[in-house]
C-alpha cells in the first residue's frame, strides 16, 4: 500500500499533488525562519544543501503520485502541464543556482512534486521497445541533439540568464527589483494620474476639440490594459466579419476576402503613422466631425494605440474563426435548425462554441502581440508601456544592463506566457500552420435585401478604413499622398523615393542588410524545422517531446525579452571567449550575428510546425519498408522523406522569411546598438523617435517593398507550392 492510497484511501489527483506541494513550502520555509533559532546564530539561513534535501523529498512524494495511478493520461498529454515543467524546472535549477533560500526557495519546493510527476510519467509512459528503438536511432538522436543544443544555447540560456540578472540587487539577490516595480506608481498605478481624463474637451481658437486620448495608469497597467481590449475589440470583430464570409453569399464576397487579409502585410511603424494621419490632428475623422457637427476629434495616446492595433490585428482572429467554423461539420448545423435554432440562436447557441476554441487561440495571440508591439507606442508618443520603455532603457545604458530592464522584461514574459499557457491547453495552439480541413461541405446562404444593407453599408466600410494604412503607405510613398494630411494630389506622382531606396547608397545598406540577415536565418530555419519535425514526429520518450515544445516556445516570447536576454547572454559570451566583435557595447560590435540567430530562433515555429504536419500525413510504414530492404535512416530521408515532405518545408521556410524580413523587437534594438548593421525596421523606427517624423515617403516606401516581399511570397506558397497554411505572425 502506497502512501497516498495509505492517507486518503484512493489514488491521488492533481490537486492531492498540489496540496503536498503547499505543505511542504510551508514547512521549509518555517524551517527557513527558525533555523536562525536551531543554528543559535541570528545571522544564520539555510544552505543550498538544505533547499536540495526538500526538493528531493518533494520529487519523491510527485513521484510517489505518479506512481500510484496519478491521472497518467493527463501527466503524459497535457500541454499546459508541459510547458509549466519546462519553465517550472529551468526556475528551480536557476533557484538552486543563486542559492536563494527563503520564498524563492519555497516557491522551487512547491513546484517540485508536480514537476517529478509529469518528468516521471513522460519518461515511462513508452514502452521499453519503442524506447529502446528510438534511443538506438543514431540519426533521430543526432537531429534531436542539434536542436536541442542550437534551443538550449540561443533560447533558453538567455532566457535563463535574463531571469537570474532580474534578481541582483546592491545587496545582493533578492525580489527588489520586482517588489518595487509593483508598488511604483509609475509602473503600477490603478487610479491614474489625478486630473488626468480619458475624453477631454478642449477650447481652440477654431472651435471645440475632443481629445480621445485615454487614461494613464503606470507603464504596466497600461500595457495590460490596452491589450485586454485591443483583445476584446479584435475578437468581436473578427468573429463578426467571418462568420458574414462564412456563412453568407453576396455580390463581391471574394473581393471582401482579399480587402479582409490586407492589414495582415507588415509595414512597421508606417502602418502606425498612416493610422495615426487618418484619426489625429487634420486627419479623416476630424475633418468629417468638422464637416457634420462643427467639433473637430482627435485620437491619440493610449486610445490610438489601441486602435492602431486593433484595425492591425484582427485579421489574426478572423483566420482562426474562419478556419473554425469552415471545419464544423455541416449536418450539426442542419440539426440544430431542424430543432428549431435560427438567427442568432443558431450562431450563439451551436456554431459560436463549436469554434470557440479556435477564436480563443487567435485571440491569445492578438494578446501577446499587443503586449509586445513596439510601432503603435512609438508613433502615437505613448512611452508609458513595457515595450517601449524596456526598448528606451536598453538603448540608454551605456555599456550595462540594469536588473531592472531584465525584471520588467519577466514580467511581461510571464504574462505572456500566462496567456500561451492557456492558449495550449484549450486548443493546442497549432491552427497557424495546419492544412485546413473540411468535414463535408456547406453552402452558403444568398442575403436579402436587409443582409446587403448591413454588408455593404457596416461591413465593407470597416474593412476598407482597417486595409487603409497599407493603401496609404503606398500613396506616400508615391507622393500622391503627402505625408502630414489626408489628401490625394496625383498630380504630384514619383517614383523618386521607390528608386532612392536603391540608388542611394546610405539607405540601400539597410536593404541589402534586411534580405541578407533574412535569408541566412531562412536557411537555418529550415536546417533546424527538418531536423526538428523528424526529431519530434519520428522519435519517442520525453525528451522529444520536450523538444517539440520548446520549439513552439517562441510564439509566446515577446521579441524585446529575447532581444534583453540577449544583450546580457552576448555581453557574457563576448567576455569568456574575449570576442569583442559580439560584444554589444563594443563599438566594432558586429550586430548581424545576434540579429540572425535571434530571427533563427523567432521564427522556427512557423516552419517547424509547417515540417511537422507534413510528417504526420507522410505514413510512418513507407520509410519503415525502405529500411526492411537495407536503406539506412539518412537514405530513407533523402529519398523518400524530403522529396514528400519538401514542399512543406519549404513553404514553412517561406513564411519564416516573411516574418524574419519584418522583424522589429530584436532589429531595432540590437540592430541600433551598431547602425552600420542595422536592417530596415531599424531605420523606419529612427525615423519617429522623439516625436518627430523624418523622412516618410522614405519610410513608406520601404513599406512597399516589404508588402512586395509578403505578396510573392504568400502567392508562391499558395498558388505554385499549392500550400493553404492559415498562418498567424507578426
Amino acid at each position: 500500500m502506497g502512501f497516498y492510497d495509505s492517507l486518503l484511501k484512493r489514488k491521488p489527483r492533481l490537486l492531492d499533488l498540489l496540496a503536498i506541494g503547499v505543505i511542504l513550502a510551508v514547512a521549509y520555509y518555517a524551517y527557513y525562519r527558525a533555523y536562525p533559532a536551531l543554528a543559535h546564530s541570528p545571522g544564520a539561513r539555510p544552505g543550498r544543501l538544505d533547499l536540495l534535501v526538500a526538493l528531493a523529498v518533494a520529487a519523491l512524494a510527485g513521484w510517489e503520485a505518479y506512481r500510484e495511478g496519478l491521472d497518467p493520461y493527463r501527466l503524459r498529454f497535457s500541454s499546459s502541464l508541459g510547458f509549466l515543467t519546462i519553465y517550472g524546472g529551468l526556475a528551480v535549477a536557476l533557484i538552486v543556482l543563486l542559492g536563494l533560500t527563503g520564498s524563492a526557495g519555497a516557491f522551487s519546493v512547491f513546484l517540485m512534486p508536480l514537476i517529478a510527476a509529469v518528468v516521471a510519467a513522460r519518461a515511462g509512459g513508452r514502452g521499453g521497445r519503442e524506447r529502446e528503438a528510438s534511443t538506438r536511432d543514431s540519426l533521430i538522436l543526432g537531429f534531436a541533439g542539434f536542436s536541442m543544443s542550437y534551443l538550449l544555447l540561443f533560447l533558453l540560456a538567455p532566457l535563463a540568464i535574463m531571469l537570474g540578472y532580474s534578481f541582483l540587487t546592491p545587496h545582493g539577490v533578492g525580489l527588489d527589483w520586482f517588489v518595487s516595480m509593483l508598488n511604483s506608481p509609475t509602473y503600477v498605478n490603478p487610479a491614474g494620474i489625478p486630473g488626468d481624463k480619458a475624453v477631454a474637451v478642449l477650447s481652440t481658437p477654431t472651435g471645440k476639440e475632443i481629445l480621445i486620448d485615454g487614461r494613464d495608469h503606470g507603464i504596466i497597467l497600461n500595457s495590460l490594459i490596452n491589450s485586454t481590449l485591443v483583445t476584446i475589440f479584435t475578437t468581436i470583430l473578427g468573429t463578426a466579419v467571418a462568420a458574414v464570409l462564412y456563412r453568407y453569399d453576396f455580390p463581391g464576397k471574394e473581393a471582401f476576402k482579399i480587402l479582409v487579409l490586407i492589414p495582415m502585410l507588415v509595414t512597421p511603424f508606417i502602418n502606425a503613422y498612416a493610422i495615426k494621419t487618418l484619426v489625429g490632428h487634420g486627419g479623416l475623422l476630424s475633418m468629417v466631425t468638422e464637416r457634420l457637427f462643427h467639433v473637430r476629434m482627435q485620437v491619440t495616446g493610449l486610445a490610438g494605440v489601441t486602435l492602431a492595433q486593433t484595425m492591425a490585428f484582427y485579421p489574426i482572429v478572423y483566420l482562426n474563426a474562419y478556419a473554425s467554423f469552415a471545419n464544423i461539420d455541416p449536418s450539426m448545423e442542419e440539426q440544430a435548425e431542424n430543432l428549431g435554432a435560427r438567427g442568432l440562436k443558431l450562431f450563439f447557441d451551436v456554431l459560436l462554441p463549436l469554434a470557440l476554441p479556435g477564436i480563443m487561440a487567435g485571440s491569445t495571440l492578438v494578446f501577446i502581440y499587443s503586449l509586445e508591439d513596439l510601432g503603435a507606442p512609438i508613433v502615437f508618443q505613448q512611452m508609458n508601456m513595457m515595450s517601449p520603455t524596456i526598448y528606451h532603457m536598453l538603448l540608454t545604458q551605456y555599456g550595462s544592463v540594469m536588473p531592472e530592464i531584465a525584471a520588467l522584461g519577466v514580467i511581461m514574459l510571464t504574462v505572456a506566457l500566462t496567456g500561451f499557457i492557456a492558449a495550449k491547453s484549450f486548443v493546442g495552439l497549432r491552427p497557424y500552420a495546419m492544412l485546413r480541413q473540411r468535414i463535408g461541405e456547406k453552402t452558403p446562404r444568398r442575403l436579402g435585401w436587409k443582409g446587403l444593407l448591413v454588408v455593404y453599408l457596416v461591413v465593407l466600410p470597416f474593412i476598407l478604413v482597417t486595409a487603409y494604412p497599407q493603401i496609404a503607405v503606398a500613396l506616400i510613398a508615391f507622393k500622391i499622398m503627402p505625408p502630414y494630411a489626408f489628401k490625394i494630389q496625383l498630380h504630384g506622382a514619383t517614383l523618386h523615393y521607390m528608386e532612392a531606396l536603391f540608388r542611394d547608397p546610405e539607405v540601400s545598406v539597410y536593404l541589402r542588410n534586411t534580405f541578407l540577415y533574412a535569408t541566412v536565418a531562412t536557411g537555418i530555419i529550415i536546417l533546424l524545422a527538418l531536423t526538428t519535425a523528424y526529431a519530434a514526429a519520428r522519435g519517442r520518450g520525453a525528451i522529444l517531446e520536450a523538444l517539440d515544445a520548446i520549439a513552439t516556445l517562441p510564439l509566446a516570447i515577446p521579441g524585446l525579452v529575447i532581444a534583453v536576454g540577449y544583450f546580457i547572454f552576448f555581453g557574457w559570451l563576448a567576455q569568456a571567449l574575449h570576442a569583442e566583435a559580439i560584444d554589444p557595447v563594443n563599438p566594432n560590435f558586429i550586430a548581424a550575428i545576434p540579429i540572425i540567430i535571434a530571427f533563427s530562433v523567432r521564427k522556427l515555429p512557423f516552419a517547424a510546425r509547417a515540417a511537422y504536419a507534413g510528417l504526420q500525413q507522410l505514413d510512418a510504414s513507407l520509410e519503415e519498408a525502405a529500411m526492411s530492404l537495407g536503406a539506412t535512416r539518412l537514405r530513407v530521408l533523402k529519398s523518400i522523406v524530403l522529396p514528400l515532405v519538401g514542399v512543406s518545408l519549404l513553404a514553412g521556410g517561406m513564411i519564416s522569411f516573411i516574418y524574419c524580413a519584418t522583424e522589429v523587437s530584436v532589429s531595432v534594438t540590437i540592430g541600433n546598438l551598431n547602425p552600420s548593421w542595422s536592417p530596415m525596421t531599424a531605420y523606419m523606427l529612427n525615423q519617429f523617435v522623439g516625436g518627430t517624423a523624418g523622412n516618410i515617403p522614405l519610410v513608406a516606401a520601404m513599406g512597399v517593398v516589404l508588402m512586395l516581399v509578403q505578396l510573392a511570397a504568400l502567392a508562391t506558397v499558395n498558388a505554385v507550392l499549392k500550400q493553404r497554411y492559415s498562418f498567424i505572425g507578426i
